[in-house]
């Protein structure tokens, strides 16, 4: 499963976030051994594509929240590995892609477009508007 949350309205993402990470918590993982928040500065290639591509570890399933992954993300090259991970995604695993802005007028890469729309089109998408 898909999310993908964006918009400048900070304090009502969290509460999503939280609502689902809740959700997963009590019906796919109450001790938490699968549930996983990475920020955009604390990732690399390798760490994202072993992260979303593991399996869950005695639980149904598992959980990824990436924090500004697509606009704050330092190597281009990472949009479009990510773009390849999200369109291969496993059953099994949940992730929840939280942008803390409004889509981009200007792109600074073309991979960073082509994951974003491939969000809003296949994820459950839900924009915070202050």
């Amino acid at each position: 499963m898909l999310f993908f949350l964006y918009g400048q309205d900070i304090w009502s993402k969290k509460q999503k976030i939280r609502q689902i990470t809740q959700e997963f918590v009590k019906k796919a993982d109450p001790s938490r051994m699968n549930l996983l928040v990475l920020e955009s500065g604390q990732v690399d290639d390798e760490q994202i594509r072993a992260v979303i591509t593991a399996s869950p570890f005695m639980a149904r399933k598992r959980m990824i929240v990436l924090k500004n992954i697509i606009t704050q993300v330092r190597r281009k090259a990472l949009s479009a590995d990510l773009l390849d991970i999200l369109q291969n995604l496993k059953e099994h695993t949940v992730v929840v892609v939280s942008e803390d802005g409004e889509k981009p007028k200007k792109w600074s890469s073309q991979s960073a477009q082509a994951l974003w729309e491939f969000l809003e089109k296949h994820a459950k998408t839900e924009v915070f508007r202050p």
